[in-house]
Protein backbone atom coordinates (compact mmCIF):
# COMPACT_ATOMS: atom_id res chain seq x y z
CA UNK A 1 0.00 0.00 0.00
CA UNK A 2 1.48 3.04 -1.17
CA UNK A 3 1.50 6.32 1.33
CA UNK A 4 -0.90 9.25 0.46
CA UNK A 5 0.18 12.90 -0.45
CA UNK A 6 -0.37 14.17 3.28
CA UNK A 7 0.87 11.20 5.07
CA UNK A 8 4.22 11.46 2.25
CA UNK A 9 4.46 15.20 3.63
CA UNK A 10 4.09 14.05 7.37
CA UNK A 11 7.21 11.18 6.61
CA UNK A 12 9.36 13.81 4.77
CA UNK A 13 8.86 16.76 7.31
CA UNK A 14 9.94 13.82 10.00
CA UNK A 15 12.40 12.81 7.92
CA UNK A 16 14.40 16.34 7.80
CA UNK A 17 14.33 16.80 11.30
CA UNK A 18 16.04 13.08 11.79
CA UNK A 19 18.27 14.49 9.17
CA UNK A 20 18.97 17.54 10.95
CA UNK A 21 19.44 15.81 14.12
CA UNK A 22 22.03 13.34 12.59
CA UNK A 23 24.23 16.68 11.43
CA UNK A 24 24.11 17.85 14.71
CA UNK A 25 25.05 14.22 16.34
CA UNK A 26 27.80 13.98 13.76
CA UNK A 27 29.18 17.68 14.65
CA UNK A 28 29.20 17.02 18.21
CA UNK A 29 30.86 13.69 18.72
CA UNK A 30 33.83 11.86 17.53
CA UNK A 31 31.71 10.00 14.19
CA UNK A 32 35.00 7.96 14.31
CA UNK A 33 33.95 5.86 17.26
CA UNK A 34 30.18 4.67 16.31
CA UNK A 35 32.05 2.05 13.94
CA UNK A 36 28.27 0.54 12.85
CA UNK A 37 27.08 3.52 10.96
CA UNK A 38 30.00 3.80 8.51
CA UNK A 39 29.22 2.48 5.19
CA UNK A 40 30.37 -0.89 4.12
CA UNK A 41 32.27 -1.22 1.95
CA UNK A 42 31.32 -4.11 0.55
CA UNK A 43 28.30 -2.56 -1.24
CA UNK A 44 30.37 -1.51 -3.89
CA UNK A 45 31.03 -5.51 -4.81
CA UNK A 46 27.31 -5.77 -4.46
CA UNK A 47 26.19 -2.74 -6.58
CA UNK A 48 28.65 -3.86 -9.61
CA UNK A 49 26.76 -7.42 -9.36
CA UNK A 50 23.84 -6.29 -9.86
CA UNK A 51 24.46 -3.78 -12.26
CA UNK A 52 26.58 -6.25 -14.39
CA UNK A 53 23.66 -8.32 -14.56
CA UNK A 54 20.45 -6.00 -14.25
CA UNK A 55 21.61 -2.51 -15.65
CA UNK A 56 21.19 -3.37 -19.37
CA UNK A 57 17.90 -4.71 -19.33
CA UNK A 58 16.84 -2.25 -16.94
CA UNK A 59 17.83 0.40 -20.11
CA UNK A 60 16.71 -1.32 -22.27
CA UNK A 61 13.28 -1.17 -20.82
CA UNK A 62 13.37 2.90 -20.09
CA UNK A 63 14.39 3.30 -23.64
CA UNK A 64 10.87 3.02 -25.13
CA UNK A 65 10.07 6.04 -23.06
CA UNK A 66 10.34 9.38 -25.16
CA UNK A 67 10.63 11.38 -22.01
CA UNK A 68 13.45 9.56 -20.05
CA UNK A 69 15.71 8.96 -23.41
CA UNK A 70 18.38 11.44 -22.80
CA UNK A 71 18.57 9.93 -19.64
CA UNK A 72 19.25 6.79 -20.64
CA UNK A 73 21.82 7.97 -22.69
CA UNK A 74 23.71 9.62 -19.78
CA UNK A 75 23.58 6.70 -17.95
CA UNK A 76 25.28 4.23 -21.15
CA UNK A 77 27.58 7.15 -21.19
CA UNK A 78 28.79 6.65 -17.19
CA UNK A 79 28.69 3.07 -17.46
CA UNK A 80 30.98 3.23 -20.82
CA UNK A 81 33.29 5.09 -18.41
CA UNK A 82 33.12 2.55 -15.60
CA UNK A 83 32.10 5.82 -13.45
CA UNK A 84 28.13 4.49 -12.87
CA UNK A 85 29.19 3.60 -8.83
CA UNK A 86 30.99 6.43 -8.26
CA UNK A 87 27.90 8.61 -9.42
CA UNK A 88 25.80 6.29 -7.07
CA UNK A 89 27.39 6.35 -4.34
CA UNK A 90 30.21 8.85 -4.46
CA UNK A 91 30.72 9.10 -0.53
CA UNK A 92 32.08 5.65 -1.09
CA UNK A 93 34.69 7.17 -3.09
CA UNK A 94 35.38 9.88 -1.03
CA UNK A 95 33.72 12.63 -3.45
CA UNK A 96 30.80 13.83 -1.98
CA UNK A 97 30.23 16.86 0.02
CA UNK A 98 31.00 16.15 4.00
CA UNK A 99 27.98 18.40 4.51
CA UNK A 100 25.45 16.22 3.01
CA UNK A 101 26.42 13.10 5.15
CA UNK A 102 23.89 12.32 7.78
CA UNK A 103 23.40 9.03 10.35
CA UNK A 104 20.56 7.35 7.33
CA UNK A 105 18.45 4.87 7.41
CA UNK A 106 18.63 3.96 3.75
CA UNK A 107 15.58 1.31 3.86
CA UNK A 108 12.51 3.23 4.36
CA UNK A 109 9.56 1.62 2.47
CA UNK A 110 5.88 0.87 3.78
CA UNK A 111 7.05 -1.93 6.11
CA UNK A 112 9.32 0.48 7.85
CA UNK A 113 7.43 3.33 9.01
CA UNK A 114 5.01 3.88 11.27
CA UNK A 115 1.98 6.62 11.50
CA UNK A 116 -0.64 8.05 14.23
CA UNK A 117 -2.99 9.83 13.04
CA UNK A 118 -3.11 13.26 15.29
CA UNK A 119 -6.05 14.95 13.49
CA UNK A 120 -9.40 14.47 12.07
CA UNK A 121 -8.82 15.19 8.76
CA UNK A 122 -5.71 13.08 8.01
CA UNK A 123 -3.47 16.26 7.53
CA UNK A 124 -0.90 15.83 10.76
CA UNK A 125 1.19 12.29 11.76
CA UNK A 126 3.09 11.03 13.93
CA UNK A 127 6.21 9.03 12.32
CA UNK A 128 8.62 6.46 14.13
CA UNK A 129 10.89 5.07 11.75
CA UNK A 130 11.80 1.16 12.57
CA UNK A 131 14.29 -1.60 11.83
CA UNK A 132 17.61 0.23 11.63
CA UNK A 133 19.75 -2.74 10.21
CA UNK A 134 21.02 -0.30 7.25
CA UNK A 135 21.65 2.57 8.95
CA UNK A 136 24.88 4.16 7.71
CA UNK A 137 26.29 7.71 7.36
CA UNK A 138 25.25 8.67 3.83
CA UNK A 139 24.39 11.34 1.83
CA UNK A 140 20.76 12.49 3.02
CA UNK A 141 19.22 12.27 -0.33
CA UNK A 142 19.48 8.81 0.23
CA UNK A 143 16.71 8.57 2.29
CA UNK A 144 14.34 10.72 0.29
CA UNK A 145 14.85 8.95 -2.90
CA UNK A 146 14.36 5.77 -1.34
CA UNK A 147 11.63 6.83 0.54
CA UNK A 148 9.29 8.47 -2.53
CA UNK A 149 10.19 5.64 -4.95
CA UNK A 150 9.36 2.70 -2.68
CA UNK A 151 6.15 4.43 -1.07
Amino acid sequence: MSLALNELRSVLKALARFHADGLAFIKRNNIEKYTFIKEDTGRIKYAQKLIDQFFEPFLIYLEQFDSVRPAVVTLRELQSKGTILEVAFPHLYGKSNPAFLSICHRNLGNGNILLKCLDTCGSAHQVALVDWSHVSLSPFTMDVVHLIFSC
